[in-house]
Parts: structure tokens; C-alpha cells; sequence
């Protein structure tokens, strides 16, 4: 036969709210309050007075209304950086044994399934390495019992995902110093956080020697250093501790680049001067020639018919231009004249 003890006190087996059945089984039909504690049994054999040792303690703890656990969130860091690990636990302040416990995000709707950077564990939820879409609000509910009980959404956590400050190299160098130097200066240039920062630098994916540390690193030329990539990356004593790694940038790249550019900048120059001294003889040569038009230029007098009576030209009025030329006969030159006709308003030459 089998006893129970709740907080050490033997519990009668024909007491109204509860039952033996096959004596292992102690049920409780409608509980409230005072069915809180802690329940312990032991084994005895009615033959003589034998008896087993006390089983573990179970806690029973009863509540006036459907419980609401609590989300917690570890490290208690306001702000997670990508590639970090995360943990938010789920809990009643008691013993989480026996509860089943599912997690939400953004809504209440679908459960969260495990996947390669998130799972449950128990009653946690655990980011293994922090994306930016992991960012949002999450509840937790718990459950137990074959049919299942559940207890309310926990109030939400909002967990802010940010991603590193990005690290940016670049050539310091002045371009005129490009081909003279036997050595190129790159810089580290650390976007989005105004901080003190340390440097790695790298070369060909390898970390350089910790004495580098500096913003600043020279590539000297010889044993294939301006063939080789370089990388840096900024490092830091409090949060964030890194940034991301900068885009590799090779040496002798950038020097073909500038060389091209350079040799760009000055084939275009050359093209816009042949073109400016093309466009000023043209003017030149046109302005010549309206200039002399105009010197050898007469007009004749109109005829009265084509006067209107405020003494303005009419629109279709028809005069001569009379041009004077010099003929040679002989030893002697003769001066003639010819008549052209024109159609122009007079309106815009000059009055006779």
C-alpha cells in the first residue's frame, strides 16, 4: 500500500476529495487553496511494518486566476549587435517542470519553430547568432496536462538588433604622389560610431602583427605587397567590441585606376581645346565677313509708291543694293555699277 504526506502530514484516503483507487493514485477532485504544498509518498507493506523511503518532494501551487509568466531577457543589454547570442527565458518565479512553453513574434499567431540560429530549450529561447531580422516583439505562453493548460501571454520584450559599424579603407596618399613614391599610405575610416577605436589590419585574409594598430598602415613596394589585399577592421573596449571588416583594396589596383583616370582627364583636355580653337577661327573668320558685307553696302533711293502716308516702308517694298566694283582695261581702270535686287524690310537698315 502506498502513503501521501502533503508538508509532511499523512493525507487520510477517504477524505471527500480524493479517491485510492489501486492505492497509488491520490486525485483531488476540485481543488482550491488549501490544496497548496508539498507532496511526498512512500511504499509499505501490509504484512509487517515496512516501509520505503520517502519519494522526491512535488510542489503544488494553486492560483485564484490563469497565471502570467514573465519573459526575461539575457544579457540585460538594451541593444544586441549581429552575430551575438541572445536568450530569453520564460517563467512563473517557481519550478519550470512539467510546462511546456511556446514563443511568438511580432503576433500572437504561429508558434516559433526551431531553426539553425533560434530553438527552445525548456523554457528558453535561445538566438544563437543575432540577424537584423530577429528584431521585434516576443511573448511567451505555457502549458501542461494531457489536455493541454494554458497559462496567459507573458506582456512583450522588444529586442533591438543593430548591425555593426562598418569599417572602410581607403587611400591616403595624395594621387600626385601615386607614381613617385616607392610606398602607399591606406586608412581606416570607422562609419556610424564616433568613438576611440583600435585597428587589426590584414593581408591576403591574414591578421597583420598586433603593433599595428593605428588608423594608418604603409604598404612598402617589393615582396609582392602591392599585390596583396588588404583588409582592417576596428576593435574597441566596450559595446560594440568590433565593427565588420572593411572591402579588400589591392595597391597596384588602384595605381592602373589612377593611371587610367589620369590619361582620361587628359585626352579630354587636348579634345576641349582643338575644339575651342576650331570654334574662335570659325567666329573670327564670320565676323570678317558680315563686317566687310556691311562696309561695301548702299542703298537706293525708294520709289514714292512704296512710301506709305507716315512715311514707313512697306512690308513687301522693293529696293535696290547697289555695289561698286573696279574694272581693268588696258592701263586704265573703269568704275562700274551693279544693281542687285534684294527683298528686306527697310525698316532695319539705314535711312536715306
Amino acid at each position: 500500500m502506498y502513503k501521501l504526506y502533503r508538508d509532511g502530514k499523512e493525507l487520510p484516503v477517504d477524505k471527500a476529495d480524493s479517491s485510492s483507487g489501486n492505492g497509488d493514485t491520490f486525485t483531488i477532485l476540485s481543488a482550491n487553496q488549501s490544496h497548496n504544498g508539498t507532496y511526498t509518498c512512500r511504499g509499505e507493506l501490509t504484512r509487517r511494518a515496512v516501509y520505503s523511503v520517502l519519494s522526491s518532494p512535488v510542489a503544488l501551487r494553486l492560483h485564484d486566476k490563469i497565471p502570467k509568466p514573465v519573459i526575461t531577457q539575457q544579457p540585460l543589454f538594451g541593444e544586441i549587435y549581429t552575430g551575438e547570442r541572445v536568450t530569453l527565458s520564460c517563467g512563473f518565479g517557481g519550478d519550470p517542470a512539467g510546462w511546456e512553453y511556446l514563443w511568438y513574434k511580432d503576433t500572437q499567431g504561429a508558434a516559433l519553430p526551431n531553426t539553425d540560429s533560434s530553438r527552445t530549450d525548456g523554457s528558453s529561447y535561445t538566438i544563437s547568432s543575432a540577424a537584423l531580422s530577429h528584431s521585434g516583439k516576443y511573448w511567451c505562453q505555457a502549458g501542461r496536462g494531457r489536455e493541454l493548460f494554458q497559462s496567459q501571454c507573458s506582456d512583450s520584450l522588444m529586442l533591438n538588433i543593430s548591425a555593426h559599424s562598418q569599417a572602410v579603407l581607403i587611400l591616403a596618399t595624395g594621387w600626385t604622389e601615386i607614381f613617385t613614391t616607392d610606398s602607399l599610405t591606406l586608412r581606416c575610416e570607422i562609419q556610424g560610431i564616433s568613438a576611440e577605436w583600435n585597428y587589426t589590419w590584414y593581408r591576403d585574409g591574414e591578421q597583420i602583427p598586433l603593433d599595428h594598430t593605428r588608423d594608418r598602415y604603409t604598404v612598402r613596394s617589393g615582396n609582392g605587397s602591392y599585390q596583396s589585399e588588404y583588409k582592417c577592421r576596428g576593435n574597441r573596449k566596450k559595446r560594440p567590441l568590433f565593427s565588420n571588416i572593411s572591402k579588400g583594396l589591392t595597391p597596384n589596383t588602384i595605381r592602373f585606376y589612377y593611371f587610367l583616370g589620369l590619361s582620361g582627364a587628359l585626352v579630354m583636355l587636348i579634345t576641349i581645346v582643338v575644339l575651342e580653337v576650331i570654334c574662335v577661327k570659325k567666329f573670327r573668320k564670320s565676323g570678317q565677313s558680315k563686317k566687310q558685307l556691311n562696309k561695301d553696302k548702299f542703298y537706293s533711293k525708294v520709289n514714292p509708291e512704296y512710301v506709305s502716308s507716315d512715311h514707313t516702308l512697306l512690308s513687301d517694298a522693293i529696293y535696290e543694293e547697289i555695289e561698286d566694283t573696279t574694272e581693268k582695261q588696258g592701263s586704265q581702270a573703269q568704275a562700274s555699277v551693279h544693281s542687285v535686287i534684294q527683298l528686306e524690310n527697310l525698316d532695319k537698315g539705314p535711312s536715306m
